[in-house]
């Protein structure tokens, strides 16, 4: 059986050994440099109040037939679902923004409608950095995992794509989209972030 990033630190935990004094042998074996995107669906609670959460699951699965393809077309390395969200890990910035742009504009082609006035939509935040990933369904671990969750599920509304610093400076093709720099507050820290409209 494959051990994980959990099941190790047990182990350790197990043998009386604190897991921090093995937190650089961790990180050599399951840190990863990546990028990571949260994507989210705009509109669940209102939509699900007024037309029921049958009507927005159909729209949730279809939002997912169109924008899984389109994951792995550009290189995604692998991906979970969480509720109305997709968390996924990229190689590189440059490719996270490709697909998320291709999702993006899909959906909108497409013509998928959340209710009868109203486009389906998506938001994301993409994050650049040093990942910890555990080998379970869904766990990574990181700053830029937080930042990237913040910035896609909690402060970006429709249409907008937020990326963390570090995944600004590793955008390769910066000029494909305006940015703004703005800063977040995160636990009583301003954090700077860059917003566009996709």
């Amino acid at each position: 059986m494959k051990q994980t990033l959990l099941s190790v630190i047990n182990e350790y935990l197990e043998q009386g050994v604190d897991p921090v004094s093995k937190e650089a042998e961790l990180w050599q074996r399951f840190g990863k440099r990546h990028a990571i995107l949260v994507i989210d669906s705009t509109g669940f609670t209102r939509t699900t109040k007024t037309h029921g959460i049958i009507h927005f699951l159909s729209k949730l699965a279809q939002k997912r037939n169109i924008a899984i393809p389109i994951l792995e077309k550009h290189g995604c390395e692998t991906f979970v679902t969480e509720a109305d969200s997709i968390i996924a890990l990229f190689p590189d910035v440059q490719s996270t923004v490709d697909a998320t742009l291709e999702i993006h504009h899909t959906i909108k082609e497409t013509g998928l409608m959340l209710s009868d006035d109203e486009a389906f939509q998506i938001c994301a935040g993409i994050g650049f950095g040093d990942i910890l990933v555990t080998g379970e369904h869904g766990d990574f671990f990181g700053a830029e995992v937080n930042m990237a969750s913040k910035l896609g599920e909690d402060s970006a509304e429709a249409g907008e794509l937020m990326l963390t610093e570090s995944a600004y400076e590793a955008l390769v093709e910066k000029k494909k989209l305006t940015f703004t720099k703005k800063l977040s507050s995160v636990s009583g820290n301003n954090i700077p972030y860059y917003l566009s409209v996709m």
